[in-house]
């Protein structure tokens, strides 16, 4: 079950990439914050590789820095200091995952080699209950950081030059304001199932099991969580592109144009108002295919 989440939660965090560098293209936003020399004071090394990340794709868009402002909001600054450790809790979690793997979990053992056979307690799972568990409240702020941008793009207050909503005619259309809802409940959701699973044992077959991993439990959880992570980053691959219907095309990076490339292949610009429900499910199977973890252009996960 781990293994499968992992597996998912490769192909969400390159696809949060995604769409954290085309929610930039659309705001606008400094690039600056992603120098080089700012983040090898900090010695994380999910951020610097984040960090790195966001300088190779970005360098190139025209966009970047074109707004009047000098510090953006930390939902576009610091996206290394946030993914970084998602990053990180995501190597931690594959290392044990792996071990586990290949470990012998049996009871009882048997070593022909010694002629033994011993009861222990190695089936107990708390090394893997225990990862699905920081997995899961480590998914959390990458729903949270995208949930901020989206939100930034959407309100026109804070967006500069963006309209309400990004819709073609606000005030007669909504445009994503109700995805923005989608994303908001879904975030809710998932901050709900991060409580960690491995609190919560009980004890049963007459207390001889008295404390158990709810491993299992954790997996079931993680694999929710990041379920609706997926469909909380397509809802800003959405939003990010709209925002970009707005900007000189020529001006996005190329690694920007090949992810709008992608998001149109799966939803078409907004023009008037409409259900998006399918748009989000075609983009959350996208994601999923491992198309944008394809697209980076070095092996960061």
């Amino acid at each position: 079950m781990l293994s499968i989440c992992l597996i998912q939660i490769e192909r969400v965090l390159a696809a949060a990439i995604s769409a954290a560098v085309l929610s930039m293209e659309g705001y606008r936003a400094n690039p600056d914050a992603f120098h080089a020399t700012i983040h090898q004071a900090k010695l994380q090394v999910g951020q610097s590789l984040i960090a790195q990340l966001i300088r190779d794709i970005y360098q190139d868009s025209k966009l970047a820095g074109s707004s009047n402002r000098v510090q953006d909001p930390y939902s576009f600054r610091c996206i290394p200091q946030v993914m970084g450790p998602v990053l990180d809790a995501y190597h931690y979690c594959k290392t044990i995952n792996q071990l586990e793997m290949n470990s012998a979990t049996d009871n009882p053992l048997i070593f022909t080699d010694q002629d033994l056979v011993i009861s222990g307690g190695n089936f107990h799972a708390e090394s893997v209950g225990l990862a699905a568990d920081f997995m899961s409240m480590a998914l959390i702020p990458l729903g949270d950081i995208s949930e901020r941008r989206m939100n930034h793009l959407l309100n026109s207050n804070l967006s500069e030059d963006l309209p309400p909503f990004l819709a073609h005619s606000p005030g007669l259309h909504s445009g994503l304001m109700i995805a923005q809802y989608t994303a908001a409940a879904l975030l809710s959701k998932c901050k709900t199932l991060s409580y960690p699973a491995t609190a919560t044992s009980i004890s049963v077959s007459a207390d001889q099991e008295d404390v158990v991993s709810q491993a299992p439990n954790a997996c079931a959880k993680l694999l929710s969580i990041t379920d609706s992570l997926a469909r909380i980053v397509a809802i800003e691959l959405l939003i990010s592109a709209q925002a970009l219907e707005f900007r000189d095309y020529h001006a996005v990076s190329q690694y920007g144009k090949r992810t709008l490339q992608l998001v149109r292949s799966q939803s078409s610009p907004l023009y008037e108002d409409r259900s998006l429900h399918q748009d989000i499910d075609n983009l959350t199977n996208l994601i999923f295919s491992g198309c944008f973890l394809k697209e980076l252009p070095f092996d960061v996960i």
